[in-house]
């Protein structure tokens, strides 16, 4: 019956919050629920141990943990292209008070951004989330993703599997 009412929370989590992120108001990501896209085995590995940066990939924006605001977005891009023969996993995971996340739809924050990547020229380095964390920055928006990526993990409360 546990497990039941777990799934039922999650299901309406899904449905109260998966929206088209340009919905969302500038800087308006601070406890916000969002989605993480993964195979069976990475959600497993996640909500056992919790998120490690140093096992994701490098995206766009550098080595990170990746969400996106839209549950199909993160099911149909990331969880569905995850494992060859199964489906994926959806991780939903909310952005804690506190965290600082850069909106690259704000002037402020994309002057932020530029000055310390140096106009993006330091994302495909390996320690590059190192170097946003240095700086007070634990993630960022992007709508050219359509998604945030978070550097500091420890701003993330993972709620379970959706």
């Amino acid at each position: 019956m546990r497990i039941y009412k777990i799934a039922q929370f999650l299901d309406s989590l899904v449905k109260q919050y998966s929206v088209d992120p340009e919905s969302v108001p500038v800087k308006g990501w601070v406890g916000r629920v969002m989605f993480h896209g993964t195979s069976k085995e990475g959600a497993q590995d996640i909500m056992n141990s919790g998120i490690d940066n140093s096992k994701s990939q490098k995206g766009y924006f550098g080595r990170g943990f990746y969400m996106a605001s839209d549950y199909d977005l993160a099911k149909g891009n990331y969880a569905d292209w995850a494992e060859e023969d199964e489906e994926g996993s959806v991780l939903v995971v909310k952005i804690n008070e506190g965290a600082n996340i850069l909106d690259l739809r704000d002037s402020e924050d994309s002057e932020v951004y530029s000055r310390v990547s140096e106009h993006g020229r330091l994302c495909g380095r390996d320690d590059f989330d190192l170097i946003m964390t240095t700086n007070g920055i634990d993630g960022l928006f992007d709508r050219s993703f359509g998604g945030i990526v978070i550097y500091d993990p420890s701003v993330l409360t993972v709620l379970g599997v959706a």
